[in-house]
């Protein structure tokens, strides 16, 4: 009997035993390592494009703020801290510049798309001068294509007057003809800005302003 324990014990000593192998690193550990490794990367890559995208709505805000409310000076400082002193001449041609090529222009249709009917939006416009409606600073003025100043009046826009001029401040792609602004479409109302969003939303926005005003169609003492 102790014969027959010894040998089953012996037999068990042998048999219990560890492959070399499998105290090594698993096969697919690595994939799994790999995988961990791109979705940290991917977590971050998202991370900096909405970074980005959120800074880049910040810049598209605070230059269409500049653009309402005129914020330059004739001298600029470069990042050495020296200061360029700038010309009337420089200073008004920049001035000018800073309005311009800011409207979206119309192009001519060489062909018709096949798609017209379905991905394309048509806006009827009459004949007349594309210009850009700033109001701001209690002022509303409006710029040509090539950013020159055509006029400048009160209207009820969102700090186009002086009731309104400490608060907001509104921009508008229009045209103007017989002495009547049509507008096209808006860049910002009140302080907000539209200009990143989609067509037919600015389109709702506008529409929906304006029928929230309709004094705004019908000119009057001191307003326009």
């Amino acid at each position: 009997m102790g014969d027959e324990l010894d040998a089953l014990t012996s037999q068990l000593s042998s048999g219990f035993q560890v492959d070399p192998a499998a105290l090594g690193e698993h096969p697919r550990y690595s994939q799994f390592k790999n995988l961990s490794k791109a979705a940290e990367q991917q977590a971050k890559r998202r991370e900096e494009t909405l970074e980005r995208q959120k800074n880049g709505r910040f810049d598209k805000m605070m230059k269409l703020r500049n653009l309402a409310f005129d914020d330059t000076t004739s001298d600029e400082e470069d990042a050495d801290g020296f200061v360029e002193v700038k010309s009337k001449a420089a200073c008004k041609k920049n001035k000018f510049g800073r309005y311009a090529d800011k409207l979206m222009l119309s192009e001519w249709l060489v062909d018709i798309p096949d798609s017209l009917s379905t991905e394309w939006t048509m806006v009827m416009a009459p004949t007349g001068k594309r210009c850009l409606v700033v109001a701001s600073r209690g002022y509303t003025t409006s710029y040509n294509k090539a950013g020159r100043q055509l006029g400048q009046f009160q209207s009820r826009l969102p700090g186009g007057n002086s009731r309104s001029k400490n608060q907001s401040w509104t921009i508008l792609d229009c045209i103007y003809a017989n002495q009547v602004y049509h507008v096209l479409d808006v860049l910002t109302w009140n302080a907000h800005e539209f200009a990143e969003n989609p067509y037919d939303f600015r389109q709702f926005m506008l529409k929906s302003k304006l029928d929230e005003q309709p004094e705004l169609a019908t000119p009057t003492a001191g307003f326009r």
